[in-house]
């Protein structure tokens, strides 16, 4: 991959997961985005790098924890 942004589409394809896994991640901080407007924008590096397997999940005392109903 090049140094590109993908779009939240190409990733789930390219990660073979569903959209809304894909947003609880990103709130949870395990995937890197840059907003553009409304939109998520992901660096290919970075998920170039979770295809090669670097750790996905977070330690349990950085989770951040999303009560439903509340605004972040």
């Amino acid at each position: 991959m090049n140094n590109k942004l993908l779009n939240a589409t190409m990733v789930c394809s390219i990660l073979n997961i569903s959209k809304p896994t894909l947003y609880t991640r990103i709130k949870k901080g395990m995937i890197e985005t840059v907003r553009h407007g409304r939109d998520y924008k992901f660096n290919a590096h970075h998920i170039e790098d979770l295809m090669k397997g670097k750790k996905w999940e977070l330690p349990k005392e950085q989770e951040v924890r999303i009560g439903i109903g509340k605004k972040l």
